[in-house]
């Protein structure tokens, strides 16, 4: 599944991740907003092609349409459990896609995180840390 983000060029695979993940939390979690009072709306979330490229926006439309073809239903019907699930599994695709590039330097990773931490707080944490 999601075989489409290793074939085409890093930066679109990082962006479909983003953006993918974007609507999956999006549609999942909020999708029925507008139903439960308890729920803000969700305006300031953007939508997933608002400025992507044409080629980002095909890859996104196909890792989305692999996930409603795969649980035979729309991302607006999916629990948070399942969406969960497809963040999981996108999110290691992308990170195995990272860590092998010959560039990929975890040490580096981690000195920018310790500039990061000193610049916004030692509250600041990446997901990937």
């Amino acid at each position: 599944m999601f075989e489409i983000l290793s074939t085409v060029p890093h930066g679109t695979a990082t962006e479909a991740v983003y953006r993918a993940t974007l609507e999956l939390y999006r549609r999942a979690r909020l999708g029925n907003w507008r139903n439960d009072p308890d729920i803000v709306a969700p305006d300031h979330l953007p939508h997933p092609l608002d400025a992507a490229t044409a080629s980002e926006a095909q890859v996104i439309g196909r890792v989305l349409g692999e996930i409603e073809d795969t649980e035979g239903k729309s991302l607006r019907e999916l629990s948070q459990q399942v969406a969960a699930k497809y963040i999981v599994q996108l999110s290691n695709i992308l990170m195995d896609r990272i860590s092998s590039r010959p560039d990929y330097n975890p040490e580096r990773g981690q000195a920018l995180l310790e500039e990061l931490r000193r610049d916004y707080g030692p509250g600041y944490r990446h997901r990937a840390a």
